[in-house]
């Protein structure tokens, strides 16, 4: 756990900071654990020294702890700027520098004495704009407790940060989060040798790398997620018949698995980037996924009792929580209720997921698929991190699912996969398949034994006189044409291709088909460059140096939404220029609508200035 380090708005990906400790190869600087402990021991002492000084100067605070921090611990030069005490370029030292590149800036500083002023929206705004003077891509800005890495405005996501604690590091003794800031923040970092990119535009591209699999870890999450659910969901109608009348059909379970996994998935997200919630201790302790996800890590799956159900009636009490919303007491704000008909009884899914039961062992192993990755060897499971997840994505892994329609086998049915498409047969279609496309089956032999395909395994291949004859029988014709009576899901296999045995199905078993329901629902992904393209071609003109009133009274309807990646857009769009519109008008203070019941003092300014944008 990197404690002592905060990755705001996604700056990085929160995977690849996770395995960035493990990581021994790979770009920027490292520190072995000694040095690291050395590096520990010299923070402590600036920290020392500065922490005897309450505010203290300008001047004291840059000579005795930002510049020897900066020098002797990541090998930055603090240059003087007589038009501008806060504001400095940073090259790189002398002795650590090429020849004539010392002088050649590499970033900018931003003086900070006073820690409340880090989130000042003045102090953030006056870097970036040295950053677009000076044609720097990266600043720092540096408090006595705290070191933090921005972007040149316009690159990356809006209000990012990499933040690393030095109060936190030094109190805590906190190694890990020292070795995996060094390896961010160190000044060779941010010098390009030779025409290459500099190792923090490499370490950006891993990071980006890392990031692309959340969403295709996600999707395969989210489908293992499905299986669990309605498998979990059959199992308790036929523990409980009296209490379904009429039985749910399958297309109802599905529907009501769907409705369960978006319930599932908007509280993640939600968990992950709503302060309300992160900062409500009752949701936090009694409630909330995350604490939930604690709990399970510390017990072994197979030590899940499959007759208990308490983990079901938490994830309900739940749902329960976003739907009517959960009343302030006089220490914690109200938890607001969602509204709408994700989370409510009153609709046919609700209905059911309110009926249903999943045992513990069920329901663990649903929250365990969501929340956390498979388990790798030597790191085991890691937090999923929703955080860094756009909403869009979400709308992918949605769009993804409609392509599949749940069934239940009528006899023993063998899942493979051939050259990366997904086929569910029955043993004798399996055997026909293999022979016709001269297919090798690979993986567990015990999947096919005792069935028609069971000689065709390599394990069983001594044994296979037969299937020679049939071979000649009903495979190729002299002409090396396909026999006539191939079935269309047989066609754009290669010959000689593996099938990669997944799973046995029994007859009963539940299990997902592709199917037409993407395709009959119109539902189709949009690049994010088209939907800001249009969005914007259709509201500039809306919104565009109107006021704030204006604006607000504007509705905006897409007829056939789907993941709702336009709606999103436009909402983003809209927002922006909302917010430029009650800066116009108010001065840079908030509207009245943002502290209905407190008058404007510092503290409402201060949190405007850091919520105003959400």
């Amino acid at each position: 756990m990197l404690n002592s380090i905060r990755n705001i708005r996604g700056f990085f990906s929160d995977y690849w900071l996770g395995s960035i400790l493990s990581a021994k190869k790979g770009f920027g600087s490292k520190l072995t654990k000694a040095q690291a402990e050395k590096t520990l021991w010299r923070l402590t002492q600036l920290r020392n020294r500065i922490e005897g000084f309450e505010n203290p100067d300008l001047t004291r605070f840059r000579e005795q702890f930002a510049r020897p921090l900066l020098g002797q611990v990541l090998g930055f030069n603090v240059e003087e700027n007589p038009e501008d005490t806060h504001v400095r370029l940073l090259t790189r030292q002398p002795e650590e520098a090429a020849q004539g590149a010392a002088t050649a800036p590499i970033a900018a500083l931003y003086l900070c004495p006073d820690d409340d002023e880090v989130e000042n929206r003045h102090t953030r705004g006056t870097l970036e704009r040295f950053l677009a003077d000076q044609g720097l891509s990266y600043g720092f800005i540096i408090t006595p407790s705290l070191l933090r890495l921005i972007r040149r405005l316009g690159d990356g996501p809006k209000g990012a940060s990499f933040d690393f604690s030095i109060a936190s590091a030094v109190e805590t003794e906190d190694i890990d989060s020292l070795i995996a800031a060094y390896r961010v923040l160190h000044a060779e970092n941010f010098v390009a040798a030779d025409g290459s990119p500099r190792p923090i535009e490499l370490l950006e591209a891993e990071s980006r790398k890392h990031s692309a699999r959340v969403s295709e870890d996600l999707k395969a999450a989210v489908f293992s997620a499905a299986e669990i659910l309605i498998r979990g969901f059959l199992e308790d109608i036929q523990a409980r018949p009296e209490a379904f009348d009429p039985k749910p059909t399958l297309g109802q379970l599905r529907d009501t698995a769907l409705q369960t996994l978006y319930r599932l998935l908007f509280i993640l997200y939600a968990e992950a980037r709503d302060e309300r919630l992160q900062r409500h201790r009752l949701y936090q302790k009694s409630y909330s996924l995350e604490q939930l996800t604690d709990r399970l890590l510390r017990v072994p799956e197979e030590e899940l009792p499959g007759n208990r159900f308490g983990t079901w009636q938490a994830l309900q009490a739940l749902f329960r929580i976003y739907d009517e919303g959960l009343p302030p007491t006089p220490d914690l704000e109200n938890i607001p209720p969602r509204g709408g008909r994700l989370f409510s009884e009153k609709t046919p899914e609700g209905q059911l997921i309110a009926k249903l039961k999943l045992s513990d062992r069920v329901a663990g192993k649903l929250v365990m698929t969501l929340a956390t990755t498979k388990p790798r060897r030597g790191v085991g499971r890691e937090r999923v991190s929703y955080r860094e997840l756009e909403i869009e994505q979400l709308g992918s892994v949605y769009e993804g699912l409609l392509e599949y329609e749940p069934r239940t086998a009528d006899q023993t049915m063998i899942e493979v996969v051939v050259q990366g498409r997904d086929f569910v047969l029955t043993p004798a279609e399996l055997k026909r398949l293999c022979e016709q496309k001269q297919l090798v089956l690979k993986g567990d032999a015990a999947l096919v034994a005792d069935t028609d395909a069971a000689h065709l395994h390599p394990d069983n291949v001594e044994v296979d006189e037969d299937a020679a004859d049939a071979e000649e029988e009903d495979g190729d014709d002299e002409n090396g044409e396909d026999s006539e009576g191939e079935e269309e899901e047989d066609k754009g296999v290669k010959k000689g291709a593996a099938a990669r045995l997944i799973r046995r199905l029994e007859k009963d078993e539940f299990y997902f088909v592709p199917g037409s329901a993407r395709k009959s629902s119109g539902s189709f992904y949009t690049r994010e460059e088209i939907v800001q393209y249009l969005v914007r071609k259709a509201l500039e003109g809306l919104v565009e140096d109107k006021s704030a009133a204006e604006i607000e009274s504007l509705r905006v309807i897409d007829l056939a939404c789907g993941s709702a990646h336009f709606l999103v857009g436009a909402a983003r769009y809209m927002g922006r220029k909302l917010l430029d519109a009650y800066h116009r008008e108010f001065n840079d203070d908030p509207p009245p609508e943002f502290h209905p019941d407190r008058p404007l003092t510092p503290e409402v300014r201060q949190r405007w200035q850091s919520e105003g944008e959400a």
